[in-house]
């Protein structure tokens, strides 16, 4: 399975010229379509939205095609936060990775953060 996790990141650096990004206003939005052999094998979106006081940005994956037959994998990835002179504050993160094959496996990490201070 290492292998299909490079073949994949190899295909999604490769795919890079076949983006299709949009841009509107603070919004940046970018899709992927992989393809090995003219074969669609992967599709990805990632989206970021930027506002005055906070921002969102989201990662989705998923294996299409025949690469189904292989490994079935859904990946989501969210975070957001809040915006100041001083930089970015994290607020909320959420990951979740769905393989279906002969080894089933989900992940899900969440992390909120209420409050951050020193003294």
């Amino acid at each position: 399975m290492a292998r299909l996790g490079i073949w994949l990141s190899a295909g999604l650096l490769g795919a890079a010229v076949a983006a299709t990004p949009a841009v509107a206003d603070d919004k940046i939005a970018v899709s992927y379509d992989v393809s090995l052999g003219g074969s669609r094998v992967m599709k990805a979106s990632y989206a970021v939205d930027i506002q005055e006081q906070a921002y969102i940005s989201v990662l989705e994956a998923k294996t299409t095609g025949v690469s189904k037959l292989f490994s079935k994998i859904k990946l989501n990835l969210t975070a957001s936060g809040s915006v100041a002179d001083d930089g970015v504050l994290p607020k909320r993160y959420d990951y979740s990775r769905k393989k279906n094959d002969k080894h089933k496996q989900r992940n899900r990490m969440k992390f909120m953060m209420k409050s951050l201070g020193w003294d």
